[in-house]
Order: C-alpha cells, then sequence, then structure tokens
C-alpha cells in the first residue's frame, strides 16, 4: 500500500485537493478530523491542553475552543511548540492505526498541513504539495475565516517557508489558477501513480 502525504500551507488548497480525491473513490484520511476526535469534550488530550494552557481555552460547555486556542499558539512561538508537542505524536499515532485497520487498497492518502514541520515525510512514500501565493492564499483565508491580515501572516510564519516545502516535495500541484487546472494536475499524478505500481 503506497502512502502519499497531501500537504500546504494554509489556502494553498489542500482541502480542495483531497475532497476532490474522495470523489474520485480513493481514501483519505484527514488529520484535522483525527485531531478533532483527540480533543472530544472529557478527552484526556483535552484534558492535558486545559492544564498547559488554562480554562480559557474551553467553551462554557467545556468543549474545546479552537480559535482561542490558536489564538494563543499562534502569538507565541513557545506556546505553539508546546501545542505540537501535546497533540503530534497522537495525531500521527491515530493515523498509523486507521491504515493499519483499512482494507487491502493500493494507495491511501493522509491530508496534514504539517506533515513536513512535524518530520512525518519519513513515513510517506511520497509528499504531494500544494502550493500557491501568498497573496493568492491570504485572499482566500480572509474570505473563509474572516481572519485579519496580522492574524494569517502569524500562521503562515509558524509554518515552513514555500521554498523548504517546495525542496522537501516529491510533486508540486500549483493552485493559482482555479480548481479546474488543479483537477488536472491531479489526474496526471494519480496516472503517474498507476505506472509506478
Amino acid at each position: 500500500m503506497k502512502r502519499i502525504g497531501i500537504t500546504g500551507g494554509i489556502g494553498s488548497g489542500k482541502t480542495t485537493v483531497s475532497n476532490y480525491l474522495l470523489e474520485r473513490g480513493h481514501i483519505v484520511i484527514d488529520a484535522d478530523k483525527v485531531a478533532r476526535e483527540l480533543v472530544e469534550k472529557g478527552s484526556p488530550v483535552l484534558f492535558e491542553l486545559t492544564r498547559t494552557f488554562g480554562e480559557h481555552i474551553l467553551t462554557a460547555e467545556g468543549d474545546l475552543d479552537r480559535k482561542a486556542l490558536a489564538a494563543i499558539a499562534f502569538s507565541d512561538p513557545v506556546k505553539k511548540h508546546q501545542l505540537d508537542k501535546v497533540m503530534h505524536h497522537r495525531i500521527l499515532e491515530r493515523i498509523q492505526s486507521q491504515i493499519e485497520e483499512l482494507p487491502d487498497t493500493e494507495v491511501v492518502f493522509i491530508d496534514a498541513a504539517l506533515i513536513l514541520e512535524a518530520g512525518w515525510d519519513k513515513y510517506f512514500d511520497q509528499i504531494w504539495l500544494v502550493d500557491a501565493k501568498d497573496e493568492t492564499r491570504i485572499k482566500r483565508i480572509q474570505t473563509r475565516d474572516r481572519l485579519t491580515r496580522e492574524q494569517i501572516r502569524a500562521r503562515m510564519n509558524a509554518q515552513l517557508k514555500g521554498s523548504e516545502r517546495r525542496r522537501r516535495a516529491h510533486r508540486v500541484l500549483r493552485n493559482d489558477s482555479g480548481k479546474e487546472e488543479l483537477f488536472r494536475q491531479v489526474d496526471r499524478l494519480l496516472i503517474d501513480l498507476k505506472g509506478d505500481q
């Protein structure tokens, strides 16, 4: 079974690629979804996050307030490191166990923004990077998340620089020209994958 990591900076279009792969019938494991499951109300991971960052990261109902936690983590590199230390290894363990439970399949895709930052690339056969110009990404995020440019820049700066991502990726999907062109690039990579098998 080939393991393909799909990664990209915030606003690059990584989720668009993953959704297209799902539509094409491929198996995609979403690291964000895994993370949300790990921090469900009452979970040991949520307890550890609360102990590390304080009760103010919880809503009145006791759920994780993801925006409050993000505001803390992306404003301070030390806090970001603390968050990564709590979450990264647990997310990877859960992803690996999900892969082991899969039926026999030729390829599985893992959608995770921080594959390269977390050093997970060694666990994958290929890394596909979804990439776009910074200004394109900023506009997408402003539309989607209603964040300020300063908030967006803080999140972008917490991730690897684009040049380093491109250097470490096996394949780069450019996403500056609309979905149709992006999907054409994905289709070409899928054909290449079949040829490799």
